[in-house]
């Protein structure tokens, strides 16, 4: 079915300030013909659990009859089909930093403040983050070597996020795909740190959300594989393919633990070796969207 309005893609913008929250986590709606935002109130905000503002073009228009189009003219906007997006291999990405200038990233700097040097650059080493005008770039690489996306994000010295958050892979990359995808495209759905799997094949898994937990996490606990799903709403039974043959463990953020326990069940019954461990619901002093990560770095600044 076609339709007059769309969330605006990723591809075509940032995300704007939330009417609700007042956080950048909102998607407005725009016209499928002329790429224009409905209105500013009209959208959704990524917030779910803490938030969970969404205004649809119809409840909009309920609200302001006066607005309403006199005629809706027929759309010819078709969805794309969905094509999924290769950068590049592994090599290519590594060859564009050392560790040491990677090292130069916001996230590397603040995690400094907390951990050993070497841990952190073994670990920006391992992950292979990078650094975009000292921000902190985190590539998805699948498990057999390709980067299907990077994420730009950027923190404070306490280690919370800012609010830069965009995909980036260089400007002549980006324009390449308009040409080869004039219809659009999207990003693979791979995990943050999947390409470790093949490192340590007969290691136990752990998924958690961000970026920043996994990797957090993969230096306080070394022995497990940890993966990100990088957002709430990405962990996805048809990503898991990977980890068919694996021992996994997951590890949700604050608010987030019955959405997926209910994919959890849903792996079980498919036959995955999955475990849901929900920590954080036992912890009443942390408020919704506060992940594991958090709470480690918390109790390490103690120490």
């Amino acid at each position: 079915m076609n339709h007059k309005y769309r969330l605006r893609p990723y591809r075509q913008g940032g995300k704007d300030i939330c009417p609700e929250c007042e956080q950048r986590s909102f998607v407005p709606y725009i016209d499928n013909e002329t790429g224009e935002i409905l209105h500013p109130t009209c959208g959704r905000c990524d917030h779910e659990q803490s938030c969970g503002y969404h205004l649809t073009p119809s409840d909009y228009f309920k609200q302001n009859p006066e607005r309403r189009p006199t005629s809706v003219p027929c759309t010819t906007y078709i969805k794309p089909t969905p094509t999924i997006i290769d950068w590049g291999d592994v090599s290519e990405w590594k060859s564009r930093q050392s560790v040491e200038e990677a090292m130069r990233c916001d996230f590397a700097k603040a995690m400094c403040n907390v951990f050993d040097m070497e841990d952190v650059a073994q670990a920006i080493s391992r992950y292979l983050v990078q650094s975009v005008n000292a921000n902190t770039a985190y590539p998805c690489i699948s498990i057999d070597g390709r980067v299907t996306d990077v994420m730009v994000l950027n923190y404070g010295e306490d280690l919370h996020r800012g609010n830069v958050c965009y995909h980036y892979y260089g400007k002549e990359q980006k324009e390449q795909l308009k040409v080869n995808y004039p219809n659009g495209f999207r990003y693979s759905p791979c995990f943050f740190g999947e390409h470790l799997l093949t490192e340590q094949p007969d290691s136990n898994v752990a998924i958690v959300e961000s970026q920043k937990s996994a990797v957090v996490c993969s230096i306080v606990f070394p022995s497990m594989v940890w993966l990100a799903t990088c957002g709430c709403g990405n962990f996805k039974i048809d990503k898991c393919n990977v980890l068919r043959d694996r021992r996994v463990f997951v590890y949700a953020d604050k608010g987030s633990e019955s959405k997926w326990g209910v994919i959890v069940e849903e792996m079980k019954c498919k036959g995955y070796n999955i475990h849901h461990r929900p920590v954080m619901q036992d912890l009443p002093e942390y408020v919704v969207n506060t992940d594991i990560a958090d709470v480690l770095l918390d109790n390490l600044k103690h120490i």
